[in-house]
């Protein structure tokens, strides 16, 4: 089958639910569509490439093993060995996503191949309440490829970006590492970092620490933006709490186990200061990730 057959032909991370649907050339082969989320089971996130749609609203597409994302990975294409996942925030179409956004994002990479994480956002922006509830879901649903009693030996980081930042929150237990940790626009309380805050406990903040590969240096980089005109929308919709990604980290108030491991970069000016929110795959932004490349 020729590569432009596919809709995406590279790997992505999914909760929406996949049916197996092996065939004689193609063992591995599942179907899945964009209308049905993961349930809560083992089988509740995989690993798929080489999406084709086959109308109906179905797509097919080949699963993968954790092993067989490791082969594929260092057998072909440019940065063979630096993965960055990528969780999309609220209201994504996920076809759009991965056609146009993702597609475009990835030419703009030189060092980092891009894994994007597909999750059952609504596509609507007057869904939010909807697409938190489905966040919170999926960071549980995410634990289910979480790797057990294997030395990794691919670098890899993770970029969350708006709500995507809820799912990490969700998702976060020491069973997978990452080189460095990008928490961009983040769409969580300003305080989730900090000691003795008022909303929730440290837990899940140590969590997100203790993912960070040890012994590597790197870092949870938290970019933000004063500017940022959905996040100050955001303040309103979660009862007037400060959003992380307008007033980025205050080091005197970080719980003390993450201080050494946490950086704020403030991008208020970097793309001239307008209030945007999605500037995660910006040329400024992509210059940022690459150069904390370990």
């Amino acid at each position: 089958m020729a590569a432009e057959n596919y809709l995406y032909e590279g790997i992505i991370v999914t909760t929406f639910g996949v049916i197996d649907s092996p065939t004689a050339t193609n063992p591995n082969q599942v179907t899945f569509n964009f209308d049905s989320p993961g349930d809560d089971d083992k089988n509740a996130a995989s690993f798929i490439h080489r999406i084709k749609d086959i109308g109906g609203g179905q797509f097919e597409a080949t699963k993968l093993t954790v092993e067989g994302v490791r082969e594929v990975v260092m057998t072909t294409g440019e940065a063979k060995g630096k993965l960055l996942f990528s969780v999309h925030g609220f209201a994504t179409k996920p076809r759009e996503y991965l056609e146009n956004t993702i597609a475009n994002a990835q030419r703009d990479f030189n060092k980092f191949r891009l894994i994007p994480v597909i999750w059952p956002s609504e596509g609507d922006l007057t869904k939010y309440y909807e697409d938190q509830f489905f966040s919170e879901l999926v960071g549980k649903l995410l634990q289910s490829l979480t790797p057990t009693g294997q030395k990794e030996t691919i670098s890899k980081s993770i970029l969350c970006h708006s709500m995507g930042n809820r799912v990490l929150r969700n998702f976060a237990n020491e069973g997978v590492t990452f080189d460095n940790i990008f928490m961009v626009a983040a769409d969580v309380d300003e305080d989730l970092f900090n000691a003795g805050k008022l909303n929730g406990d440290e837990e899940q903040a140590l969590n997100i620490k203790n993912m960070l590969t040890k012994g590597k240096g790197g870092k949870i980089h938290v970019l933000y933006s004063k500017n940022d005109n959905a996040l100050n929308a955001s303040f309103f919709a979660n009862s007037f709490r400060p959003r992380l990604g307008r007033e980025g980290i205050k080091l005197d108030k970080v719980i003390p186990e993450v201080k050494d491991f946490i950086a704020s970069k403030d991008v208020t000016n970097e793309d001239g200061g307008d209030g945007g929110h999605n500037y995660q795959f910006k040329p400024h932004a992509i210059d940022y990730y690459e150069s904390m490349i370990i």
